[in-house]
């Protein structure tokens, strides 16, 4: 059981920081989004559609490194994660 504690805190502490820049980049984009609507008379909130986005945008980064595409797509596949 220890070990599987070790593995969960791990990833939640490699986790954070993509989480993090992608919640702050996606809900910043959408206040520019809001702002520039409001001006023009349209409602828009989602806040909750940005932060979900930072997720799954998260969860992708994940796979790409995890897998060897992103080695193969910027190094030519000479670089090995």
């Amino acid at each position: 059981m220890s070990h599987l504690l070790r593995w969960i805190d791990k990833e939640v502490h490699e986790a954070i920081p993509p989480v993090i820049f992608f919640f702050v980049a996606f809900n910043l984009i959408n206040f520019t989004e809001r702002i520039m609507l409001e001006k023009s008379g349209v409602t828009y909130t989602s806040f909750f559609g940005a932060t979900i986005g930072a997720f799954v945008a998260w969860r992708e980064l994940i796979e790409a490194v995890g897998s060897n595409h992103v080695g193969q797509l910027f190094f030519g596949g000479s670089w090995k994660p």
